[in-house]
């Protein structure tokens, strides 16, 4: 077609684009950049969606399987109403964490006074922890303990490899009793306090160092944000200290929690090889999702070595913990 004059085109019924002045190719690289980045957000907000639900779902699990057991053996009603409370708990913070930053801080800031403490919040997440491992699904993720104990006990030669304790019948056989024996004594514990849960993982597993759990100022709700937020993450820590915990010399695992002017610590080390750490035990997701939970909370996580310790470090605002001054 020959070119028209803008001032005939209205009378030949040929519409002509004019671009906007303001409008060239770089405002078209600008809008293609935008909606670039548009979608990369909403990659990474879908990503963080999924971790946080795939983390609840897993400390969810725990106080599953401690419900469906208790159930089973018509054992302590008190643990199993536990459980369901706290599987309630855990949906109301998933809604919290999932949408809301600072009403999770918020939750958090205004849960200053009840019952639990550090130390009741200590123990409800290493009984998960080992609630969690000792089942027959995710022995595999403990093989190192089973034997160990095999070894120290003469169960079996102290040379018995991996592969050994995997292919050979009897060896089998006498996973599936240290299993089922574990599970059970550990399920019946008439009290899943502190000192009998470090008694009985001396005897099966390795000590435990505790510090600081029952000498601070934070206070909380049971069943509330804050006990649940603290609950998921120290599982989540523990759950991994025991999955690639290793040492011929049974070293400790130590937990340690330190509140000073502006911040709350926790510390965990755990005796670990390059080799342990290598073994494929879980999704990794964990890490991710603490990330997630710091990032919200203002507050600090890290992972470091030193030595054949793995150590694990974070630290939260005070003012999200509790109201006594500490120094």
């Amino acid at each position: 077609m020959a070119n028209v004059a803008p001032q005939h085109a209205e009378q030949l019924g040929v519409s002509i684009h004019t671009p906007h002045p303001n409008r060239g190719v770089g405002q078209f690289g600008l809008d293609t950049d935008n909606k670039k980045a548009t979608y990369q957000q909403l990659v990474a907000d879908k990503q963080e969606l999924e971790d946080i639900m795939a983390m609840v779902a897993h400390k969810f699990l725990g106080a599953l399987i401690s419900l469906e057991y208790n159930v089973e053996h018509q054992n302590q009603k008190k643990t199993s109403l536990d459980s369901i409370k706290t599987m309630r708990g855990l949906l109301n913070l998933f809604g919290i964490i999932s949408t809301d930053s600072e009403r999770l801080r918020q939750e958090l800031s205004q849960d200053m006074y009840g019952e639990c403490t550090l130390l009741s919040v200590l123990e409800k997440s290493l009984s998960l922890a080992f609630t969690q491992l000792l089942t027959i699904g995710s022995r595999d993720k403990i093989i190192q303990h089973y034997l160990s104990y095999a070894k120290k006990t003469e169960q079996i030669l102290p040379t018995t490899t991996r592969k050994q304790w995997r292919n050979n019948d009897d060896h089998l056989a006498l996973w599936r009793k240290l299993q089922t024996e574990w599970e059970t004594s550990f399920m019946q514990l008439p009290e899943p306090s502190l000192a009998n849960i470090v008694h009985w993982t001396k005897v099966s597993f390795f000590p435990i160092e505790v510090n600081g759990f029952d000498n601070n100022p934070v206070q909380f709700k049971r069943y509330g944000v804050k006990e649940l937020v603290l609950m998921i993450v120290l599982t989540e820590i523990i759950l991994n200290a025991i999955k690639y915990y290793s040492s011929e010399t049974n070293e400790p695992i130590k937990l340690r929690w330190i509140c000073q002017k502006n911040t709350c610590q926790f510390i965990c080390e755990n005796p670990t090889s390059k080799n342990e750490q290598e073994m494929g035990k879980g999704s990794y997701k964990g890490h991710k999702f603490l990330n997630i939970i710091f990032t919200k909370l203002g507050g600090y996580f890290s992972t470091s070595t030193y030595q054949n310790y793995y150590v694990i470090d974070f630290s939260l605002p005070i003012q999200l913990l509790t109201t006594t001054e500490v120094l």
